[in-house]
């Protein structure tokens, strides 16, 4: 791990013990499109290593992104820019941002899945692949869906830590590894 990273766990990690338990499911799904933002536009986060923009400058802009266009909690992302732009780290937001996701999930107890299926499916069918899904884990789940025709019939379900495939897609394929061994 090196020191930019570590640096930026630090920040993730002191921001969440201050302010997670403000955050509500919605501010989670927010903080994961902020994140999603900033690592696609790593731009932005080159100018503000500029000497040639004022820390004014630099926190309005962070402040607008985060808290105008993203509507993330006004008092703990002010207190976050105010001290990044204060200790010249600015730079550091796209990291922080996703540790933080990272750690706000666990704290609450909440890990998102994908959810990828042949066909789409229907709301009841979605609701009982959510229902499984918190019973086994025990937590609290955020679904995405895709169809991934692919697969040609069945369910794959994945996450950071968890990965379940019924379909004829894997079949297939260790039926293929059993005859190429």
């Amino acid at each position: 791990m090196n020191k930019r990273t570590m640096l930026a766990r630090k920040y993730a990690l002191a921001f969440a013990h201050s302010f997670s338990t403000e955050f509500t499911l919605d501010d989670i799904q927010k903080l994961a499109r902020a994140h999603e933002f900033f690592a696609g536009n790593s731009r932005f986060t080159f100018l503000l290593n500029l000497a040639a923009l004022t820390p004014e400058q630099k926190k309005n802009a962070l402040k607008e992104i985060l808290i105008d266009q993203f509507q993330l909690p006004r008092q703990p992302f002010y207190a976050l820019i105010d001290l990044l732009i204060a200790h010249r780290r600015g730079v550091l937001i796209t990291p922080i941002l996703k540790y933080l996701h990272e750690m706000i999930m666990e704290e609450q107890g909440i890990v998102s899945f994908t959810v990828e299926s042949a066909y789409p499916l229907s709301d009841e069918q979605q609701r009982e692949v959510k229902n499984f899904l918190a019973h086994e884990t025990g937590k609290t789940i955020i679904d995405t869906y895709i169809v991934n025709k692919d697969l040609i019939a069945g369910l794959r379900v994945q996450s950071a830590g968890y990965l379940w495939e019924h379909s004829i897609k894997k079949y297939l394929r260790n039926f293929t590894r059993t005859f190429t061994q």
